[in-house]
């Protein structure tokens, strides 16, 4: 998954932070100086994660984390009196002066927990596909004498033996007539 921003108003830093990452084997998406750039890259990609300092484009990174909504993970690197000031609970921090070590493990661990969470956000059926399983469960339990629960089990197991969705399942009985 690359969905890694490096943003730093200073070009030293994001180079020398961006060739850390690099070297390390974790791929950066996307380097900028700016932090509605930044806010547009994470809506772009549909979250993220971004390394950045306590402030970006002059803007305090807890106005960053609140633009940002929970839709991004936020490394911050600075001094302890920076990162002090910091209150936001979505923003992660890291001291400086810190290892290459450090930083590269604070980064995988964040990528971990967005994998994480990204894995927790199954999609789930719209309301126009949850009514179309239940007119199908319906048409089973009327013509086959079964119920709900029985043709909930029987619509799963339909569509694991056809390696089929439920919903592509359910609207194939709905259309077939002698079911």
């Amino acid at each position: 998954m690359n969905r890694l921003i490096v943003a730093f108003d200073g070009e030293k830093q994001r180079e020398q932070i961006h060739e850390v990452l690099e070297g390390a084997g974790l791929s950066v998406r996307f380097v900028t100086d700016s932090a509605s750039e930044t806010v547009r890259l994470i809506n772009l990609m549909g979250g993220g994660i971004v390394v950045t300092g306590g402030r970006l484009s002059g803007e305090p990174v807890d106005e960053l984390a609140y633009r940002l909504g929970s839709g991004a993970m936020i490394l911050a690197l600075g001094s302890p009196a920076q990162l002090e000031y910091i209150d936001s609970i979505d923003v992660f921090k890291l001291s400086v002066p810190f290892s290459r070590i450090e930083l590269i493990s604070s980064v995988r661990i964040l990528i971990q927990l967005e994998e994480k969470n990204q894995l927790k956000t199954v999609p789930r059926r719209t309301t126009q596909e949850d009514r179309l399983v239940a007119s199908a469960k319906a048409k089973l339990m009327q013509s086959r004498d079964m119920t709900e629960n029985e043709a909930h089990q029987y619509l799963q197991k339909l569509s694991m033996n056809t390696g089929r969705k439920l919903v592509q399942t359910a609207k194939s009985i709905l259309e077939t007539e002698a079911f």
